[in-house]
């Protein structure tokens, strides 16, 4: 799950995207987010779209947003999405220990 958070000029937005089981970290992917007027005034219509290009899939969210401006005008961003990897907390704790018993180990052959 993606949590996506845009903040426009007329309304802030946060909503979850989830990919879909086959997307994989290494693909390259590209987001879109719009938002434009509703009827109603003082809403905004908004969707958060992320498409994998690797494999053609693409997600989205949607919704209806408050703003403060009632004449404002539509809205486009756009741009490429990477993700980094992060060391679970165990995985560095684990090194850290290591390294700790290797100089323990080195201190006690001296």
């Amino acid at each position: 799950m993606i949590v996506e958070s845009w903040d426009t000029a007329n309304a802030n937005v946060t909503n979850e995207i989830d990919l879909l089981a086959g997307d994989n970290p290494d693909d390259t992917y590209t987001w879109e987010n719009d938002i434009l007027p509703d009827p109603m005034p003082e809403l905004a219509d908004y969707t958060l779209s992320i498409t994998d290009t690797t494999t053609g899939d693409s997600e989205f969210a949607s919704g209806t947003v408050g703003i403060g401006d009632p004449v404002f005008q539509s809205g486009t961003d756009t741009g490429t999405l990477t993700f980094s990897p992060t060391p679970e907390p165990a995985t560095t704790a684990c090194m850290l220990a290591g390294i700790g018993a290797l100089l323990l180990t080195k201190k006690l052959r001296a």
